[in-house]
């Protein structure tokens, strides 16, 4: 999967607060298939659980509005970091599946996190209406956040990274 979330939000962040709203999007709708899965291992389980803990990012960034909803998101981020802690820790509790498993979640797990990219593109220029003095502080969360994701990173790509990313990722 090479950690595509991390890559969702680090493309999130580079958005500066001072892009026009006039290039906003409509945020992406899952797939069908991707609505349409039903976990049925306790890994399939346990992935469903991330990517719906990670789908509230656009939502706690959304929530800024002033100090006092920065001060919120900033609890709600540090909430949303422990969970995906918890989540990576009940994974690691499971078998690492075999190659034709890891490409299959790893398949289902993009479509899942599709719309989180726009999303986050949305709620991130939702960030020019913001008192300037906010940015640093929206940045500083969103590095943390990618900076647990990254401590992650060698967990969960045992558990969703196909072997096709995995031989791209080595041959660059």
């Amino acid at each position: 999967m090479k950690l595509k979330i991390t890559s969702l939000l680090v493309a999130a962040l580079s958005f500066s607060p001072m892009i026009s709203s006039a290039q906003e999007t409509a945020p992406a709708t899952p797939s069908a298939e991707a609505e349409a899965w039903i976990p049925s291992t306790p890994l399939e389980k346990k992935a469903v659980g991330l990517s719906k803990t990670m789908k509230k990012i656009p939502g706690i960034v959304s929530s800024i509005k002033d100090q006092a909803t920065m001060d919120v998101a900033k609890k709600s981020m540090t909430a949303l970091n422990m969970e995906v802690d918890a989540h990576v820790a009940e994974i690691k509790k499971l078998p690492v599946p075999d190659a034709a498993i890891r490409k299959s979640l790893s398949s289902r797990m993009e479509k899942e996190m599709a719309a989180l990219g726009p999303q986050m593109q949305q709620a991130m220029m939702g960030m020019i209406a913001l008192p300037p003095e906010l940015a640093p502080q929206v940045q500083a969360m969103m590095m943390e956040f990618a900076g647990n994701m990254e401590k992650h990173e060698t967990d969960m790509n045992k558990y969703f990274e196909s072997d096709e990313d995995r031989a791209e990722k080595n041959g660059k």
